[in-house]
């Protein structure tokens, strides 16, 4: 009688030991962080109460992680179970976003808090039952950008206009559009699609052939019109003869006299060709 009732003591205080941490850790949580920290557990009565026990913290984006369309990042810790004597807690991670998080990388980053919540278990000089809330809820804030960007085949980015009015790129996720299953043909819906491809085809040919020869008939009127119709002579307006000649008579006028402004006037070969002249009269 006297072990089983120490059994019973030694169970009931692991079980409030375990408890009292959690709530302990919770509550330095909910100090620091407010109304992003969320402390649940089991309604009294419920079977297992006061489990299962929750602590989560719905992290807004953190200014790192500005380019990215992802607003809120939360996660949940759970505890279903008491653990046995002397194991660690055993907790399943949840993780939510304010938009679209496919599984597949919500289990990405579920497995890397986890792996960074064992270290930090062992880092730790408490028992076994340590529960580090706070400076796991720091390192997801601090790799929030890592935890998004864990399956590289989700993340989506495009380009935006940014405060400043310039363009920047912008991130988030999105689920990867299936691959198009084509179906199985038979034989004659092969040779069908294959008759249709190439009516298609033809049908193609025939438009760019029928294309070209309209655009050849075109050139070939072009060229005809620019030959029957040139470039016609332009006649000067009046006042641009009258400008003309004004410039002309201010070159000055030659006479036959004065010989080409090109040669000097010889006298005496002008005097010797009257003279042949009058000789030629007589």
């Amino acid at each position: 009688l006297h072990k089983k009732m120490a059994a019973i003591e030694e169970a009931t205080t692991t079980k409030v030991g375990i408890v009292k941490q959690w709530r302990l850790s919770a509550t330095e949580c909910k100090q620091k962080w407010s109304d992003e920290v969320k402390v649940t557990q089991a309604k009294q009565g419920a079977p297992g109460f006061p489990f299962p026990m929750a602590v989560s913290r719905t992290l807004p984006r953190p200014e790192a992680a500005k380019s990215w369309e992802v607003w809120e990042l939360k996660t949940k810790f759970i505890m279903n179970a008491k653990p046995l004597d002397g194991e660690d807690a055993e907790l399943v991670v949840e993780m939510a976003t304010d938009g679209v998080l496919p599984k597949e990388v919500a289990d990405a980053m579920s497995a890397m808090i986890l792996k960074r919540w064992a270290k930090l278990v062992k880092k730790s000089n408490k028992n076994v039952n340590a529960f580090p809330f706070e400076d796991i809820f720091a390192w997801i804030e601090a790799n929030y950008v890592d935890l998004l960007s864990s399956v590289p085949v989700f993340v989506s980015r495009f380009i935006a206009e940014s405060a400043t009015g310039g363009n920047e790129w912008r991130f988030c996720l999105l689920e990867p559009s299936a691959p198009k299953v084509e179906p199985e043909l038979t034989e004659e819906e092969k040779e069908a699609a294959e008759l249709a491809e190439f009516e298609l085809l033809k049908k193609q040919m025939e438009r760019e052939a029928k294309a070209a020869i309209e655009r050849e008939k075109w050139a070939e009127e072009r060229r005809q019109f620019q030959e029957e119709n040139g470039p016609k002579v332009r006649t000067l307006s009046k006042k641009e003869q009258e400008e003309a000649a004004a410039a002309k008579r201010g070159q000055g006028s030659r006479t036959a006299k004065t010989g080409s402004r090109r040669h000097k006037f010889d006298a005496e070969a002008a005097a010797e060709r009257e003279k042949s002249k009058k000789k030629d009269k007589e």
